[in-house]
């Protein structure tokens, strides 16, 4: 069975608007109702954003297996994410399907960050031979920028 990832970049999580969060559900056949917001038997687990506006969830793309367990792993923008001392930088996260279950959080992805601020790193991702693209149209007073990451060593591709 092949589980299915569903953004919601507008959750409200503990209060805070536009948090985020992704939900993971078990796929199947046929059509049913599957309730996100409480436990059941479709829902594999909800792992919501860092902070208030950060908007979690907002991109998503399946990068393969990196870390050759032979489970899928998937990148996750959030553009509006705050880094350090950068305000709305946005940050993407990788997510390991190997730490995937009930009690998932963000604690053991792997974090890109923004570099400068308003930037809205993580708006947009795109996956090709092990390569993550990741839009950042607010970069340099909107002129915009992409940038290119290895997934098997975290280095950003500048060629």
């Amino acid at each position: 069975m092949t589980e299915i990832i569903i953004s919601a970049p507008n959750a409200v999580v503990n209060g805070n608007r536009d948090t985020g969060s992704i939900y993971i559900v078990k796929g199947g056949i046929g059509n049913r109702t599957i309730n996100v917001d409480s436990s059941s038997f479709d829902l594999v687990v909800r792992i919501d954003g860092e902070s208030l506006f950060s908007r979690f969830g907002f991109s998503i793309a399946c990068v393969g297996d990196i870390d050759c367990d032979q489970k899928p792993d998937f990148a996750v923008g959030a553009p509006l994410a705050d880094t350090g001392t950068l305000t709305l930088a946005g940050k993407v996260y990788i997510l390991y399907g190997r730490d995937i279950n009930s009690s998932s959080t963000l604690v053991n992805s792997t974090i890109f960050e923004g570099y400068e601020n308003s930037q809205g790193y993580g708006t947009s991702l795109a996956v090709k031979n092990g390569r993550l693209l990741i839009g950042a149209p607010r970069t340099n007073k909107d002129t915009g920028r992409t940038y290119l990451v290895d997934l098997y060593t975290g280095q950003i591709i500048t060629e």
